[in-house]
This record gives structure tokens, sequence and C-alpha cells, in this order.
């Protein structure tokens, strides 16, 4: 298995090495959304990323035996059958945790936006292998989880960095450089919580396709090396700032960020203008999350005012567009 993912794949070995196991219980399971404070293509070059969960934003699942079935596996996403690319994904889930397939049927709901630069994928890829390692009493780790989803994951963005698996499967702010052990974050205050919003901006485009438009910004012979360092101490001081609660820093880092890729052609006239919009508001700091074109808009709320905020938000751009997201460090 070739998996491009910062923990070794021998880790699991102990799963696929397993006698094939039969359901043993019902049971559920959840995934949360993510969102990339700093990193965005940058990590595909070897810069640190720095990528947060969204707790509030989930994919649910449940599990339970199918009695009008002889065999197989039945998965509905919101009441719907899923298309050939999901139930191939959890097709190799199956063959992953080395699970028999038993007749069970799989109900699922989100909570998440799709294509909005959120992990959609990673929560979806995550979500199944927790049912199925929960119901199956496999006993995989988040490590675990994390390799086996950055692999499900290739059928959605052909050769992911791991990022978005990783820090859906730990749910928490991770810092993430490829080839390096994942690092959950850890604070220096008793109590660390962050106030942000997410602003989703109705625009989706390609992951692949803004991949292939940011290359060159991030590739350059002159100024390719310079620009990855760049976002490297960015992702750098940005972790201090989340250990020490520093969100005055914090904002002049996702400014600074937002503007590197605004650079580098990702953002389109529609996003920035949203952005500008969101900074009249008197929001502290806001950036595109994820690989542009569209998506969302990650806004860091001020502590004592983060409720007045949203309101804020939400009157500008609507309530089914405005989420509140409060990660813990």
């Amino acid at each position: 298995m070739n998996v491009n993912q910062n923990i070794e794949t021998n880790r699991y070995k102990h799963i696929q090495n397993m006698a094939p196991l039969h359901l043993k219980k019902e049971g559920s399971a959840s995934a949360c959304g993510k969102a990339i404070l700093i990193g965005e293509h940058a990590v595909l070059y070897g810069a640190k990323a720095i990528a947060m969960p969204l707790p509030e934003l989930r994919m649910k699942m449940s599990i339970t035996p199918d009695l009008h079935s002889s065999s197989g596996i039945s998965l509905k996403l919101a009441g719907n059958e899923v298309d050939s690319q999901i139930k191939a994904v959890v097709g190799d889930a199956l063959k992953l945790l080395n699970i028999v397939t038993d007749s069970v049927s799989i109900e699922g709901a989100s909570s998440l936006p799709i294509g909005a630069g959120l992990g959609s994928s990673a929560t979806l890829c995550i979500a199944i292998l927790r049912l199925l390692n929960n119901g199956w009493g496999i006993g995989a780790t988040p490590n675990d989880l994390a390799i086996m989803a950055n692999e499900l994951e290739k059928r959605f963005h052909g050769n992911p960095s791991g990022l978005d698996a990783s820090v859906v499967a730990f749910e928490k702010f991770i810092s993430f450089r490829k080839g390096e052990t994942i690092k959950p974050l850890q604070s220096h205050k008793e109590s660390n919580s962050w106030h942000f919003a997410i602003v989703d901006s109705g625009l989706r485009a390609s992951t692949n396709i803004m991949i292939q438009k940011a290359k060159p910004w991030f590739t350059n012979k002159t100024f390719g090396e310079q620009r990855i360092n760049h976002f490297d101490n960015l992702a750098i001081h940005a972790q201090k700032c989340l250990s020490n609660q520093n969100h005055h820093d914090l904002a002049d880092i996702m400014t600074e960020t937002n503007r590197l890729l605004f650079e580098s052609g990702i953002i389109p006239a529609k996003l920035d203008e949203i952005i500008t919009v969101i900074k009249k508001l008197g929001i502290p700091a806001a950036k595109i999350t994820g690989a542009g074109g569209g998506g969302s808009i990650l806004c860091l709320l001020t502590p004592n005012a983060h409720d007045q905020q949203m309101n804020l938000l939400q009157q500008n751009f609507g309530k089914e567009k405005v989420f509140h997201a409060n990660p813990k460090i």
C-alpha cells in the first residue's frame, strides 16, 4: 500500500492480519468537518500546515442488520441511495478493515456543506471507517483511521496530502508536515477555546483544478522556495499563537495568508468581494479555507464579541450560509 501519509503504514497491519469478523452490534458513529487555518497548497510542497476540527459540523451514521437482504451493505445518505463512487469507498473500507460483508443497512445524515472546502470527503471516509470499526469491534486507533481514510480519499482527490484525514481522525487542532508524525497542538493556557465563523460562499470549484492552477506559483524557479518557506514560517508562528491564545497576531497571520493565496491566483473576484465585506463588518480576520476557487471563508471572531459578530455575519449572508465553530486545544 503506497499511502502519501505521515504515519507508517505498518501501524495498522495488525488489523489486516486479523481473522475476518462479522458484525457484533448495532451502533453509530460520526465525524466532524475541518478547516485549514494555515497551509493550503503549500503543504503539498513540504510546508507545515495548521488545521482545525469543526466539531459542530458533522456527518452521522448508524448501522443495523438488514433482515430484508441476503447479502451486502445498503447505504443511504439523507434518505437517498448513494452513488457508485461512495459505494466503492465502502467496499474499499471493508477490505482495509478485513471485514466479512454481513447484510447490514447504513443510514447517514450530514450538516456539513458539500464541496465547500471543509473536508466533506475526509469526513465521509472517517465516518464510514469509524462505523465499521465500532460495529465489528476492531479497535482501530485515530492513527489507523487517518492512514486508511487517506487511502480512501484517493477516489476523490487523486493523491491527497493526508492533512484532511488526519485532522478529522484526531478531531483536534493539528500541526502537519508531510513525512512527519502528526502533532495535536498543546495549549499553554488552562482553558483554550477559539471562536470562528465559516461563511459558505456558495461557489464551488474542483480541488484538482485549483491545485494545478496554484502549482506554477509555488514551484516558480525564482520565488517558489521563498514562498513555501514563508508559508512554513507563518504556520510555525500560528501554532505559537494558538498555544498562547494570541488572537491579535493570529489575525495578522490569517490576513497575510489570504494575501498570498490571492497572489497565487486561487481567489476569484467574488470571494475577494465577500472577504472585503466581512472585514468591513469589523471581523478581525477572514481568509479562504481549502483549495480555493470557491468554497468557504474562515473568520476569526473576537473572544468577547463572537455572538454579536456571528449575528452580523448571518444578517449579511444568511443563517443557512454562516456556521459557528468553537474548537478547543
